[in-house]
């Protein structure tokens, strides 16, 4: 790979032009280049909107038995399909998904004693990512891609 210095001096040298003018106009259409790349390498064009569901206090439509993995909401689910750390009224703590427009939610393992109603969400934040996560200039100019796996609902959210 060439470098920036290299690049600069290549297209002084075919312009025939070594005023230190024409210099300083090689360097900045080289940097505008290399930007114009990064920048669709790394998928900076794209726009979307980030999701963040506020922790909250539910009501369940009844006692929460032992070894229980589903429950009642009292009212639908507005927000979008999601999971929530949520902590019963027995104080246990699990993962729980809600399904958006849906009553129902589901968990795993079961509980280990009875709950009453009342239970509370953390809050959670989905977004969609860019297809390119990282990637990380090294020292000798080339570029390495971290690779990272997600797991991705089928409406683009974690």
């Amino acid at each position: 790979m060439k470098t920036f210095t290299g690049l600069k001096n290549l297209s002084t040298n075919l312009s025939n032009n070594t005023t230190t003018g024409n210099d300083s106009l090689m360097g900045q259409l080289i940097s505008d280049q290399h930007r114009y790349l990064l920048q669709k390498f790394f998928d900076n064009e794209r726009t979307y909107t980030t999701l963040t569901v506020g922790a909250e206090d539910l009501t369940l439509t009844g006692v929460v038995a032992t070894d229980a993995t589903s429950a009642t909401l009292t009212a639908e689910w507005e927000h979008q399909s999601c999971q929530q750390f949520v902590v019963f009224s027995n104080g246990e703590q699990r993962t729980v998904t809600f399904t958006q427009n849906s009553t129902a939610i589901t968990w795993r393992p079961g509980l280990t004693s009875a709950s009453t109603t009342a239970i509370s969400t953390v809050g959670v934040q989905a977004y969609q990512i860019p297809a390119t996560v990282s990637m990380i200039p090294l020292q000798s100019g080339s570029w390495c891609i971290r690779q990272r796996q997600f797991k991705v609902s089928k409406n683009g959210h974690f």
